[in-house]
């Protein structure tokens, strides 16, 4: 389960809004609620689906704050680029080698020509272990995704 915002006012906003608007009210549209998981992301993990590991995957995902996705574009950006000094050459190596997302797990993104998904679990050996949210009893504890970019040949 994905978390959409992290009140549920901005959902109730939204369907209080539609409500509303269908009944003949003239309001201003409301914003749809959103994960915050940027479309490349969301993209590559439909591609994953059937991979060894994705529920875990998944869940590291959804669990990434959205404030720290919106570093996600510029970061991608600076591939598409030709650096011209040595700070920007920095940049972009740092970019090519993976960058990282979230608390714990740790989630590393790395730009690439086609997907991939490389999740290190740790099975939890209490026989009482919470589940996760998806609700497996496997944690991940770090999730490497490749995302391919724009003109990349898969």
């Amino acid at each position: 389960m994905f978390q959409l915002a992290f009140s549920s006012q901005e959902i109730n906003d939204y369907y209080n809004n539609r409500d509303f608007v269908a009944r003949g009210a003239e309001l201003d549209v409301a914003l749809q609620p959103a994960s915050g998981i940027p479309d490349e992301v969301l993209r590559t993990m439909t591609a994953l689906i059937d991979s060894d590991g994705w529920t875990e995957a998944a869940d590291a995902i959804a669990n990434v704050a959205p404030r720290q996705w919106r570093r996600f574009h510029r970061d991608m950006r600076r591939l598409a680029v030709e650096p011209r000094n040595r700070n920007q050459r920095r940049s972009r190596q740092a970019v090519e080698r993976g960058i990282k997302y979230g608390v714990e797990p740790v989630v590393t993104i790395k730009p690439g020509t086609a997907p991939r998904l490389q999740v290190t679990t740790a099975a939890d050996p209490s026989p009482n272990a919470a589940t996760g949210v998806l609700g497996n009893s496997r944690s991940a504890t770090a999730v490497t995704l490749t995302v391919p970019q724009p003109g990349s040949v898969s």
